[in-house]
């Protein structure tokens, strides 16, 4: 039994990181070389299975807001001495034709906005 906490603790603490912008502590368990090509697949997969929204002008708008929120996110980690923490992502934005309020977002820059939510 005591064996088994031991490993319990030295897996959290090797694993804890602290979040650049939040602060907070996070067990990362699965290294983002890994997590980001899974997340990528999955968001392609949902994306196969949706209908993208044929609205230029939404779309476009969700766009050009995700555009914003990657050069912020990029430049707050320049000025925070970072540069190269978001490297391996791939920024996407898209608009996915349904009713839900709703909007997500995947490890690695991939985010989905549903209609319903505009």
């Amino acid at each position: 039994m005591k064996r088994g906490i031991f490993f319990m603790i030295l897996f959290t603490a090797i694993g804890c990181s602290t979040v650049p912008i939040t602060g907070r502590k996070q067990l990362n368990v699965v290294p983002n070389s890994e997590i980001i090509p899974l997340s990528s697949q999955s968001y392609r997969e949902v994306l196969s299975e949706s209908k993208l929204s044929t609205n230029s002008g939404q779309t476009a708008q969700v766009k050009r807001v995700g555009d914003r929120i990657r050069r912020a996110a990029e430049q707050y980690f320049i000025d925070n001495g970072q540069p190269n923490y978001l490297s391996d992502f791939q920024w996407e934005f898209n608009l996915i034709e349904s009713d839900d309020i709703n909007a997500w977002c995947m490890p690695g820059g991939k985010v989905a906005f549903y209609t319903g939510i505009l």
